[in-house]
């Protein structure tokens, strides 16, 4: 019942000028059993800085404070990168309920609110190893080649890593060449 009058009141003027909804549109996500929260997804650009983004999003300088301190004792917030996102949500009165960032494909940071309170941690994100073959041509360069087959010039590096010492990437492949490679993948 709560999350349908909260989806009733987007026809309200109120509801539509929250801060930060002029940056991102909020959409409505159950994360709370009974509470409806809007989540909002803010790209982090060059430049940008956590208390700016907070900001952004209508979080007045007190909660900015205190969700600062709460993630510095988990996470070094100088490592947040330009390029990525971050998620925040918010009751419908626009106070910041849980924050979360992607550290990297195995681990993100979660903010949550306990007793009033901001506490922050990195959490390990939940996945399946499985092996995937991964083939390919030699067409061009290693790392084109590579990259031909949907993959990212990482697995280039790597690969050379790997070989280094029985083949020179860079005279011995051939055009027309094949390979395949088995990898794990998250």
């Amino acid at each position: 019942m709560i999350g349908f009058a909260c989806l009733a009141a987007w026809n309200n003027p109120f509801f539509l000028n929250l801060p930060g909804s002029e940056t991102a549109p909020p959409r409505l996500a159950a994360t709370v059993p009974g509470l409806s929260l809007l989540t909002d997804t803010i790209p982090i650009r060059h430049g940008d800085t956590l208390a700016d983004l907070l900001a952004g999003v209508g979080a007045d300088p007190e909660t900015r404070s205190g969700l600062i301190a709460a993630i510095q004792k988990a996470f070094d917030i100088r490592k947040i990168r330009a390029g990525s996102q971050l998620m925040i949500g918010r009751s419908v009165w626009g106070t910041v309920e849980w924050l979360e960032y992607v550290v990297d494909p195995d681990h993100k940071l979660a903010l949550t609110k306990s007793d009033g309170s901001f506490v922050a941690r990195v959490v390990e994100i939940p996945g399946t190893i499985r092996p995937v073959r991964i083939c390919g041509t030699m067409q061009g360069s290693l790392f084109e080649s590579v990259e031909r087959t949907g993959e990212q010039a990482e697995l280039a590096f790597r690969m050379a890593e790997i070989f280094a010492w029985s083949l020179d990437f860079y005279t011995d492949p051939r055009e027309g060449d094949e390979f395949c490679l088995l990898v794990e993948k998250k």
